[in-house]
């Protein structure tokens, strides 16, 4: 009978209900306190960690507070006296940020050195990583709370996770490290709740005492990552799945990764040492919940006879793919840990994988409790792989008992299939709105397609079948259509410009020599406006008289005049080549050549006058920018004509009369 779900921040509400303590869960003040998980946002502040520490006690105690790196590596000892009854509150990103610590500040360089070696970047003091980076700029890691002297069980306190963008925050008390008060907060075998359902997710926190040492390479040595084992069952109860874990000092999962899509159950989580575990359930809104882990029964105590494989490729236990990346062709070391868990001995222990491969042993035969290794070499396999190995065994008393382990490994040189798209816009990398401004009639002018775009290859496998279009529908065209790894290619494509506001994205696909397509988009916003207007007016004058209509002034036949022509750029964008012609060619003088919008110039010549009614036309003329950048495209230009008139009168005879 199915479970009717809840809606889902009703179900949230229920749990926090009932996962808040009881009087008689109370935490005990402590001499020793962990906060297991901190985070802080070196950058633009949105994400940081408050603490609250209080001292119980009826006398001041000094408190040794010591923040670890997510390698478990002591990076920050900052020492602070609680005097009886009080409680000091800490905004860690007043330490990490500002280097404001409660009675001195920190030095540029150790301040630069501890945001380094807890955000997973190489310290600039020594040159060496101190943790793994699990976000830009993202400082993480645990801290401890110990008290001094004499030592005594008087601490206590809280933290607040606060995500000042998101506008979400998640309050703990302080986890008890002292193992003398009840109750204890570590142990090797948890089980835990998860909620991944209705778009909710889930991150699994452990906490280990393991120390881990500064790396010259940004990955912590396998030495000091710690082995795991997580079962996943339903609500029912069902198995399923099972994966080995390798991890850091101090570690998040994503049990999004895990939990093969089921929307609740729980984890069965095995750990090679005593550690601290709980689950944070995010509803994608400002509601967090932080769910318990409770200690169970060690596995090795079970009754009766039980065998486990583990599989490890190349020294790693990629139980997700793709796992470690291989060169095709080249060894990859093979090694099944077979280990007795049940209660009695195991004879005629077999260890084979589905690729028909019987690796080396040292022995066919297990006590109760006791391990071996065998191992296998074999070539790499191009393209994602995936490989099952199978451990037999048979007790004194009853059937065989036998166990499967899965790894995954990749057959390339750096990583799977990958394919980046970068498109731009009039030469812009348009990701952002509003974008730049493009004429509607961009296509019209420059017989152009509308946006460029450069498709690199960024996998490791060749890519053929290239194909960029945006999802307007409008297709693109690209230099090549097949790309080795690390190459590029330049495309072109779109079409029409609508007015007003626009946004797409340009998506380039690609097919690798394995596996299903790869593909990348990126967005182009844009405005389309009106094609800018251009104009021009020309105003001619005779002798300063605007003689638009005949017979115009009257002037005597060969008196010199003035033929002024008034140019004004009458459009939205500025004028080059600008000049005026009259008819018959003759020359008119300009000051200049080029006019902005709004602007205007006075052009002239000279000349004598002629007899009788006389007409003069003068055009005059500009061009507007190149809108193509293609050679060869004409460049619009614009124009306009006026005609001055004169009546040139002949001079009068001696001693007669003025006509």
């Amino acid at each position: 009978m199915p479970v009717p779900r809840l809606p889902f921040l009703a179900l949230l509400f229920s749990l926090a209900v009932l996962l808040s303590p009881s009087a008689a869960s109370q935490i005990q003040p402590s001499s020793d306190l962990l906060l297991p998980w901190f985070e802080v946002d070196l950058g633009d502040g949105g994400r940081t960690t408050l603490i609250a520490l209080a001292n119980a006690s009826a006398a001041p105690v000094d408190v040794l507070i010591s923040l670890r790196s997510n390698w478990g590596i002591p990076v920050l000892d900052v020492t602070l006296t609680l005097q009886a009854g009080t409680v000091r509150t800490v905004n860690l990103r007043d330490w990490l940020v500002l280097g404001r610590l409660p009675d001195a500040a920190l030095a540029a360089g150790e301040l630069a050195h501890v945001r380094a070696a807890l955000s997973g970047r190489l310290s600039p003091r020594d040159g060496m990583y101190f943790s793994s980076p699990l976000g830009a700029d993202l400082a993480v890691g645990s801290a401890t709370f110990r008290a001094q002297g004499p030592r005594p069980d008087a601490l206590w306190g809280d933290v607040i996770l606060l995500d000042a963008r998101r506008g979400s925050a998640r309050g703990e008390a302080l986890v008890n490290l002292d193992p003398s008060v009840e109750p204890r907060s570590t142990c090797s075998r948890h089980g835990v709740r998860f909620l991944a359902g209705s778009g909710a997710s889930s991150e699994l926190r452990v906490w280990t005492g393991r120390r881990g040492e500064p790396s010259s390479t940004p990955e912590l040595a396998a030495t000091h990552r710690i082995q795991a084992t997580a079962e996943i069952f339903d609500e029912a109860g069902r198995l399923l799945g099972s994966h080995r874990l390798e991890l850091l000092p101090v570690d998040v999962l994503d049990l999004g990764d895990l939990v093969a899509g089921e929307p609740f159950g729980w984890i069965d989580l095995a750990i090679a040492e005593d550690a601290f575990l709980d689950a944070v359930v995010d509803a994608g809104t400002s509601i967090q919940l932080a769910l318990p882990a409770v200690c169970l029964p060690s596995r090795t105590d079970a009754a009766g006879p039980d065998v486990r494989i583990e599989l490890f490729v190349d020294g790693e236990a990629a139980d997700l793919p793709p796992g470690p990346s291989i060169p095709v062709g080249q060894g990859v070391e093979w090694r099944y840990v077979v280990t007795n868990i049940g209660d009695a001995p195991l004879a005629a222990v077999l260890v084979s994988d589905e690729r028909g491969i019987v690796p080396a042993c040292p022995g066919d035969s297990l006590r109760s409790g006791e391990s071996m290794t065998c191992t296998s070499v074999t070539a790499a396999l191009a393209c994602q792989q995936e490989v099952t190995a199978m451990a037999t065994g048979m007790p004194p008393i009853g059937p065989a008992v036998s166990d499967r382990a899965t790894v995954h490994y990749f057959g390339g040189t750096f990583g799977p299939a990958a394919i980046d798209a970068e498109a731009w816009i009039l030469g812009q990398d348009a990701d952002l709105p509003p974008g730049p401004s493009v004429a509607t009639d961009w296509l019209a002018w420059t017989m152009r397609p509308l946006w460029d775009c450069y498709v690199t290859n960024t996998g490791v496998l060749p890519l053929s079948g290239l194909e960029v279009y945006d999802d307007r529908g409008d297709w693109g065209y690209c230099g090549k259509t097949a790309l080795a790894p690390g190459e590029t290619t330049g495309c072109m494509g779109g079409g029409h410009v609508p007015q007003g506001f626009n946004a797409f994205r340009v998506k380039a696909v690609g097919k690798p020599a394995c596996g299903g397509v790869v593909e990348d988009s990126d967005p182009i916003y844009f405005v389309g406006v009106p094609p800018p207007r251009g104009g021009i007016e020309l105003e001619a004058l005779v002798d300063g008289h605007s003689a638009d209509e005949p017979p115009g002034p009257t002037l005597r036949v060969g008196e010199a005049l003035l033929w002024t022509y008034v140019v004004v750029n009458t459009g939205e964008i500025g004028l080059s080549d600008v000049a005026v012609t009259r008819e018959g060619g003759a020359t008119v003088f300009c000051p200049r050549s080029e006019l902005g919008p709004g602007e205007s110039m006075t052009c002239s010549m000279m000349g004598l006058a002629s007899a009788g009614l006389q007409q003069s036309l003068a055009r005059a003329t500009g061009l507007l920018p190149p809108r193509s950048p293609l050679p060869g495209r004409p460049r619009p230009s614009v124009s306009d004509t006026d005609s001055a008139y004169y009546f040139g009168a002949l001079p009068a005879p001696s001693g007669g009369p003025t006509p």
